[in-house]
């Protein structure tokens, strides 16, 4: 192979070197190289983002669990089991007295909210307006269970998946046909629908759709 020397001229009594362009070195990649990068880091990025999403789900599940448990103590701790409260249907009728399931007033099967910022579902006005000056403010402000501020959305509690925390009560048989002995001493269950946010409440009642739900109860 030819070597190249380098030249030198003579400018304005200064002497510089000129290189020929050849011998400068090589700057930046080529685009082989940076296809070879591309590739390597899809092949990354697909390996890390499943693996990712399995982490957020695990967590998720964890955090569930422990709200469920965190909830059935805050309930089983409550000395009130019942809410009772006198309700005048008619103006300027007699007033009735009427009980009240706690935490699940209007019987929807979701964790009752404040009554002041939550209609109560199918509760009718005058059992509303009783129930709220009455005092009764819902599962959050009167049981005050530990419960991280992130899952406390419109007055209720929330799963990570943002679904309402479901509770049924036993006899009901909501979510199963025959309740009686499903949850033990407790006397009620509470529940999750889980990540596929599917279950008895939203009226799926196949396998498929309590798979994933995450119980206060032994499912086996």
């Amino acid at each position: 192979m030819e070597r190249i020397e380098p030249t030198v001229a003579h400018a304005s009594g200064d002497y510089r070197v000129e290189v020929d362009a050849g011998l400068r070195p090589r700057a930046g990649f080529t685009l082989f190289e940076l296809l070879i990068v591309l590739v390597i880091l899809m092949v990354l990025l697909g390996m890390g983002v499943p693996a990712f999403y399995a982490i957020k789900k695990s967590s998720a599940i964890s955090t569930t669990r422990s709200m469920v448990q965190a909830i059935s103590a805050a309930i089983a701790s409550y000395q009130t089991k019942a809410w009772v409260t006198g309700v005048q249907t008619v103006a300027g009728g007699p007033w009735q007295s009427r009980a009240y399931r706690m935490w699940d007033c209007n019987g929807d099967h979701l964790l009752d909210g404040d009554p002041a910022v939550d209609p109560l579902g199918i509760l009718g006005t005058a059992d509303h307006a009783a129930i709220l000056a009455s005092g009764y403010r819902g599962f959050i402000k009167m049981a005050q269970p530990t419960i991280p501020k992130r899952l406390i959305k419109g007055g209720h509690v929330v799963d990570p998946w943002g679904t309402p925390m479901r509770i049924t009560y036993s006899g009901d048989n909501v979510y199963a046909a025959d309740t009686s002995k499903l949850f033990g001493t407790a006397a009620l269950g509470v529940w999750s629908a889980g990540p596929n946010k599917r279950d008895v409440v939203t009226g799926a009642t196949d396998a498929t759709a309590k798979s994933d739900d995450i119980t206060s109860w032994s499912r086996r």
